[in-house]
């Protein structure tokens, strides 16, 4: 392990090096840092954690340290200057500048932002909805109540290789639910628009503003908004399941959302700077008192979700801008969680405290490391009679056996596999082929604008319903007169939403596919 302690001179003279596994004063809490160190790595064991990188900040006070391994096969070993990539930690960053802008009075929060964004664009995007492209504001867009969720699939280098491409669909996508209709509904396309839109406010592009605004003033020197500054960095972490080129084409597409690499000690400086900024009667990142409300405010309420916050024991959970909120022990609580590519990441805070808590892992996903790394840190600081080190335990966040697929039946379909080849076409997702290979009787589907990214095989499983292998979810065809193939409706993956108020087969939702095409 290699460890990186960020302490004043006077209080690093006092309480001597934490290398030497002396006792380590976060500002007048005692904490032992040998035996916040042996935790942290029996967790990331038990949790199968390959390797990670872990800082804490208290009072002004930081802690880092480095666990385990950068890479698979290598021996190199994590340091707190260790670059890894921190997912979806980077939508504070987003609307941190989004903040900014709107202190200096380039635009107001409740101030519909798709009229401003028409002047300042020559071809904008635009919502599927006419309502919301009149009303939606940048709370809205931040605090993800435009009622556009997911469909991250948009961000495989094989449909779309540059930010304006996604924005560019946006107006495909039918909402999953009306504007501001209380519910949170996660998009990184809206934080993509945001940062779109920081850049138009700035005249300059999210990257440069990120970097001259937040990064260079905060001195977060080995910190990088895009995936060539990643990948050119000696000293970095692999992830676990990320490959070069879906890791170059996903982090440059998903920028604002998601595209920023980092270290625990820079994160520190950054977290540093947001309890300053979420504490109450505290100023951070040259907010203006009225902007500081609305960035502190939960303005919509999360519902509870399986296995989150398991470990962690938040309450009344909510979003505000670019951050979840809730309430821990009674005390106001922000952090965020973050993933991609194989790097799982986690940010806890509790700033009236001014305790909070980074942690980036080149494997996973564990929540249960995530939350309890922060769960055991503020227990340890804040209560006088914390449990034992032993009751935070991850050994049963092991994965279950897998287990054999059972066989599904199948049945004829309504026409012969030929009738169904051809060629069908989404706005948003491009092109599907159904092809039947030369003497057989599966057909092949295939999704992709640039080249596949989802390959397997259809079988049908009613007379106009297919199963889809690779996705394990279901393909429905529709007819005209019994004899005619007009399109499929298709479940890209399970959380995919599209507009729900016409469920699909009571299933949820799925894209269409209109078909251009026949092929023999």
């Amino acid at each position: 392990m290699v460890i990186s302690v960020i302490l004043p001179t006077l209080l690093a003279t006092a309480v001597g090096a934490l290398a030497q596994v002396a006792p380590t004063t976060l500002s007048g809490n005692i904490v032992d840092g040998a035996n916040l160190s042996a935790v942290i790595d029996r967790l990331r064991e038990e949790a199968g954690i390959r390797g990670a990188s872990v800082g804490v900040v208290y009072n002004g006070h930081s802690w880092a340290q480095g666990f385990g391994l950068k890479t698979i096969n290598g021996t190199d070993k994590i340091d707190a200057g260790t670059l890894f990539m921190i997912g979806s930690l980077t939508k504070s960053f987003t609307s941190v500048g989004i903040s900014q802008i709107v202190s200096q009075g380039k635009h107001r929060w409740d101030q519909p932002v798709m009229p401003t964004l028409a002047r300042l664009w020559d071809n904008p995007p635009a919502f599927y909805d006419p309502g919301t492209n009149a009303n939606v504001t940048l709370l809205d867009i931040l605090s993800h109540q435009t009622g556009l969720a997911r469909h991250d699939l948009i961000f495989d280098p094989t449909l779309t290789r540059h930010p304006q491409e996604v924005l560019d669909r946006l107006k495909y996508y039918a909402p999953a639910a009306p504007l501001r209709d209380g519910g949170l509904h996660y998009s990184n396309q809206a934080y993509i628009l945001a940062g779109a839109l920081l850049g138009k406010f700035a005249e300059s592009s999210w990257n440069d503003y990120i970097a001259k605004h937040i990064l260079h003033p905060l001195r977060m020197k080995d910190t990088v908004t895009d995936y060539a500054s990643y990948a050119s960095t000696p000293n970095r972490s692999d992830g676990k399941s990320s490959e070069t080129d879906a890791a170059d084409g996903f982090i440059d597409v998903a920028g604002r959302a998601g595209a920023i690499s980092s270290t625990a000690d820079d994160m520190l400086k950054y977290v540093r700077e947001l309890l300053k900024t979420l504490r109450r009667g505290g100023r951070g990142f040259g907010l203006s008192r009225r902007t500081l409300r609305e960035f502190r405010h939960p303005h919509v309420k999360r519902a509870p979700a399986p296995g989150r916050n398991e470990f962690l024991n938040v309450t009344d959970p909510g979003y505000a801008l670019g951050l979840m909120t809730g309430q821990w022990n009674s005390e106001p609580y922000y952090g965020h969680s973050g993933a991609t590519n194989g790097f799982y990441s986690q940010m806890c805070m509790l700033p009236n405290s001014d305790l909070g808590v980074v942690i980036l892992t080149n494997s996973g996903p564990s929540p249960c490391f995530l939350e309890r790394v922060c769960t055991y840190v503020f227990e340890s600081v804040l209560t006088p009679k914390s449990p034992p080190a032993s009751s935070y335990t991850c050994k049963s966040d092991s994965p279950p056996p897998t287990q054999a697929p059972l066989p599904r039946p199948t049945f004829p379909a309504r026409l012969p596999m030929s009738a169904y080849q051809g060629t069908y076409h989404s706005p948003g997702y491009g092109n599907l082929t159904l092809a039947l290979p030369k003497g057989s009787d599966t057909l092949l589907l295939s999704v992709g604008q640039y080249h596949p990214l989802l390959e397997t095989s259809v079988t049908p499983i009613g007379p106009d319903t297919f199963f889809v292998a690779l996705t394990e979810l279901n393909a429905t065809v529709a007819m005209k007169d019994n004899d005619e193939v007009l399109g499929i409706h298709l479940q890209l993956d399970g959380e995919m939403l599209k507009d729900c108020r016409d469920p699909f087969y009571g299933m949820g939702c799925a894209e269409w596919f209109a078909k251009v095409a026949t092929h023999t």
